[in-house]
């Protein structure tokens, strides 16, 4: 429908709305200003060495750094861009594959709608999106005609191939934490 499609659009541009609007407030450094005009200025911290600053201080410094990240470095930038751009296709490849082999079709412009909307279930501050992974992925599948059974199925297979990627980090540490505990004590 024109509103679905609409708003979907909108939600496309958005980040690419929101992360202009970032850069241009870092350019004319009208952070500081956001930061006065919302009296978070007023917010003191202390560091470790008991030192007190107050949070435009901190703000200033971070959008130093961020500024000289981008001017020093634009080829790794470039190339973060086109790695992201890279492994967000290939995970709505896994969505269009995984939805096959179900026996279902799902065309590629729906497939990059559910790994938006699954993206988006990532804002929330939730460790592990725990629950809201799997409910966000339920409703994007239904928002594309497929059933929730597909949504759920396809929420825990990536969960279960998270979790043996997280098994074999943690086999691999083990080892070679163990191969320099018995060298150390050898």
């Amino acid at each position: 429908n024109l509103f679905g499609n609409i708003f979907f659009k909108i939600l496309g541009i958005l980040p690419l709305i929101l992360v202009a609007l970032i850069f241009r407030l870092l350019k004319y450094n009208k952070v500081i200003g956001l930061t006065k005009f919302f009296r978070l200025h007023k917010i003191r911290f202390f560091q470790q060495n008991g030192e007190g600053n107050n949070l435009t201080e901190k703000i200033r410094f971070i959008c130093g750094e961020i500024i000289d990240f981008f001017q020093k470095s634009p080829k790794t930038v470039f190339y973060s861009i086109i790695l992201s751009c890279f492994g967000f296709v290939m995970r709505a490849l896994q969505i269009i594959i995984f939805v096959r082999l179900l026996g279902e079709f799902i065309p590629f412009t729906n497939a990059i709608l559910i790994r938006i909307l699954i993206l988006f279930s990532g804002l929330i501050p939730i460790p592990a999106m725990l629950g809201t992974y799997e409910g966000t992925s339920i409703l994007a599948f239904q928002g594309v005609q497929l059933t929730a059974e597909t949504g759920l199925s396809f929420t825990l297979m990536t969960r279960l191939i998270d979790f043996s990627f997280v098994f074999v980090g943690l086999l691999i540490i083990a080892y070679y934490l163990t191969h320099h505990v018995f060298r150390f004590i050898n």
